[in-house]
């Protein structure tokens, strides 16, 4: 194998790595706040998402990391929105927590 096309692939992988930490932290650890969206009860909902959003999260933008993947998580007045899938709070799941919990994130990394 050429040694450019070895150095593309160590890239490439690092890449995907940085995606999957960063989907981690925002699905499972929480982030440092605590709580995680995996810990919200979320489940994916029929409809497109189509709301203003309130929060937006961009991991891994295009524009920094080469030949990465970029995911997109939105936060709406009553849904969100993870890499184009849209997810709702489960029955009894308060989506008002959910937008808190955003709303620390988005603290905790804008400042």
């Amino acid at each position: 194998m050429k040694r450019t096309t070895k150095r593309a692939m160590k890239r490439a992988c690092a890449n995907m790595l940085g995606s999957v930490l960063l989907l981690s932290c925002l699905l499972f650890s929480g982030c440092q706040s605590g709580t995680s969206l995996a810990d919200m009860r979320i489940i994916p909902a029929d409809e497109t998402f189509t709301q203003e959003w309130i929060y937006r999260f961009t991991y891994n933008p295009q524009e920094k990391v080469i030949n990465g993947h970029e995911i997109i998580v939105l936060f709406g007045a009553s849904s969100l929105e993870i890499d184009g899938v849209t997810y709702a709070p489960e029955e009894g799941t308060s989506y008002d927590s959910i937008l808190e919990w955003a709303e620390g994130v988005y603290k905790y990394y804008g400042s």
